[in-house]
């Protein structure tokens, strides 16, 4: 016990417990051990054992089975089945959104996304995951403000932190390809009005 409770390694668990809590993780696993956490292990462990026979763990377990041996069109076929008969499960509609993204279907991703934050609109999960939904799409503003919001709400995770620059320098490309037409447009315009002009006279 001692040893788990050094000062750099508390830190370091200190730092994975907000990113364990977006993510799902069991937090006692992420902090330094004490007695009681043992009893509560054990009680989680019981209690999974439990939600192992749910409908919806064993519809997931089949889709996440289906794309880990890289059957992907039965996983989505799945995916699907499984949003649409869990579609108020929060959880189950994520995972499924996750797995879209994945297989690069953005469009299929965005309405379980929409319907998990018009019930929880600050869940960070959620937010991030739409972000991405939405940069696939192209649609970067909307998704820098969906990923800023999730970074606001937890801002230990790298990843996200990546996509956030990788959206802006997306929209500063955008800009410049924008001043870039406008430019062009007006020097057009100049042209044809000194053609005009000749033409005139």
């Amino acid at each position: 016990e001692d040893g788990i409770r050094d000062s750099s390694v508390t830190g370091v668990q200190t730092c994975a417990l907000p990113i364990s809590m977006e993510l799902g993780i069991d937090e006692i696993l992420v902090r330094p051990f004490a007695a009681d956490d043992i009893l509560q292990v054990l009680d989680r462990y019981r209690d999974k054992c439990a939600l192992a026979e749910l409908d919806w763990v064993k519809d997931l377990r089949a889709a996440k089975s289906a794309a880990m041996e890289k059957r992907f069109q039965e996983a989505d076929e799945l995916y699907s089945h499984a949003a649409k008969r869990h579609c108020d499960d929060a959880s189950v509609l994520l995972d499924c959104a996750e797995h879209f993204l994945r297989q690069q279907q953005p469009q299929k991703s965005l309405p379980l996304l929409e319907k998990v934050l018009s019930e929880a609109p600050d869940h960070v999960r959620a937010l991030h995951l739409h972000g991405s939904a939405l940069r696939r799409m192209g649609r970067l503003g909307e998704a820098a403000r969906e990923l800023s919001r999730a970074n606001a709400m937890s801002s230990l995770n790298t990843l996200r932190h990546l996509e956030l620059a990788e959206t802006y320098l997306g929209l500063a490309e955008e800009q410049v390809l924008a001043a870039r037409s406008e430019e062009h447009t007006s020097e057009l315009q100049s042209h044809l009005n000194l053609v005009c002009r000749l033409l005139l006279e």
